[in-house]
């Protein structure tokens, strides 16, 4: 059930990442892409839209630097990876959002999957 007036999860990039019409736990989900209940650095890159070629500009060294911020402000157990209960308690229990990390809201696959997860509410 989401909340009548829902927080953004992930600020600037709200609007790319549909963060409003979806609670925690599936904001989550939808960006877990290989479903295996974990964020890997990976993921967290493609959420933040940094494995595509409108941000081949971004250097490795600032990908690792983006990767260890957002590990630190919510890997609680130190173990290198996102676990859905450390994100829905970031969100939902310490009231945080995702960082805007100055990338820009970037894409998070081919135009077949950007076209599904932006379009299938319409």
């Amino acid at each position: 059930m989401r909340p009548a007036n829902p927080r953004p999860l992930v600020t600037p990039a709200t609007e790319e990442h549909h963060a409003g019409e979806f609670d925690s736990t599936s904001f989550f989900s939808l960006h877990d892409f290989d479903g295996d209940g974990t964020w890997e650095p990976q993921e967290i890159l493609r959420t933040y839209g940094l494995m595509d070629d409108s941000n081949k500009h971004v250097t490795q060294q600032r990908k690792d630097e983006i990767v260890r911020e957002i590990l630190g402000l919510i890997d609680s157990n130190h173990n290198g990876v996102i676990e859905r209960d450390e994100f829905v308690g970031f969100i939902d229990e310490k009231h945080q959002t995702l960082p805007d990390v100055g990338t820009g809201p970037g894409h998070h696959g081919d135009d077949e999957y950007e076209y599904e997860i932006h379009h299938w509410e319409k």
